[in-house]
């Protein structure tokens, strides 16, 4: 995501963290099982 945006809040900066490291699909495979 974008380093500055004013429009940006700091939700979307942890969701964007969430996804990019991984957290989110780690937790979508543990539910349901292997997505890659």
């Amino acid at each position: 995501m974008m380093t500055e945006n004013r429009f940006v809040s700091p939700d979307m900066n942890e969701a964007d963290r969430l996804i990019t490291s991984g957290e989110v699909l780690n937790a979508a495979e543990e539910a349901v099982g292997g997505l890659r």
